[in-house]
């Protein structure tokens, strides 16, 4: 199953991402600006496609859903 998970470079979205990557079977790419984490620890792994880009922008979504079987929705602004 090829899984994309937005805002995986969050606190739920990195331990979410950390768990599904040793699951058999998935592939996983992460969706994430930036601005509430960065790419560490078990997100290094290079079983993890990590692109950088804004939910807002759908090019980029589009682009980071191609090929998809699933999204997990986790991006979201922090500190509001």
């Amino acid at each position: 199953m090829r899984l994309l998970v937005t805002g995986g470079l969050g606190f739920i979205g990195a331990n979410l991402a950390a768990a599904l990557a040793d699951r058999p079977g998935v592939a996983l790419r992460i969706l994430d600006n930036g601005s509430a984490g960065r790419a560490r620890g078990p997100l290094l792994d290079p079983r993890i496609e990590i692109r950088y880009g804004d939910i807002l922008d759908a090019g980029a979504v589009a682009a980071a859903a191609a090929g998809t079987d699933a999204i997990v929705h986790l991006a979201a602004a922090t500190g509001v």
